[in-house]
């Protein structure tokens, strides 16, 4: 059983590097997650009012942007403007720590401990506000020792509806508030 031990410890350090990446190659984001708060169907096409009342602080890399690559660093220097598509890594440990206890306690129990699509990522650096379109679960490179350390979150620029946005956070409920 010692070498179990062994192999829980170095699934450990793995995670703690790859946080440790994500924190210094990354960027820090709020993350902003939906409640759903309406009878409407969305395959119908009848409006699902949403409403954004919470965000955590939460490191993420920026794995790239309209299909270009490594323009994280450029980004984050420059202040540059990003298109309608990004990526971001984000670490699983650091999302159940940071975002989970502020996720709406209307969410069933097996999707609040993942991030979910149609919830909100704010860069605060370029003042964007990104939807999330897809959760990656699989992303090889990061997948060691029979663990999954992140989630890639594929995410699209927002257009905001009719969704009431008060988050307490007053940089994000200013700029994209009622």
């Amino acid at each position: 059983s010692s070498h179990r031990v062994g192999f829980a410890a170095e699934q450990n350090l793995v995670e703690n590097m790859t946080i440790e990446s994500i924190e210094i190659a990354g960027l820090e984001v709020m993350y902003i997650p939906r409640i759903i708060s309406g009878s409407g169907d969305l395959i119908f096409g009848e409006d699902v009012l949403s409403s954004f009342e919470s965000y955590a602080p939460l490191p993420a890399y920026l794995l790239d942007f309209s299909g270009y690559g490594g323009q994280s660093e450029m980004l984050q220097r420059f202040g540059m403007e990003i298109r309608d598509t990004a990526s971001f890594i984000i670490s699983r440990k650091r999302y159940k720590e940071l975002v989970v206890p502020v996720v709406p306690s209307d969410r069933n129990i097996a999707i609040t401990e993942r991030p979910c699509e149609g919830d909100l990522i704010y860069v605060p650096n370029s003042k964007s506000l990104f939807e999330i379109m897809f959760v990656e679960d699989e992303e090889p490179g990061f997948y060691q020792l029979n663990k999954k350390y992140v989630w890639t979150l594929r995410c699209e620029l927002v257009r905001l509806n009719n969704e009431k946005i008060a988050t307490g956070n007053t940089e994000i409920d200013t700029y994209f508030g009622p």
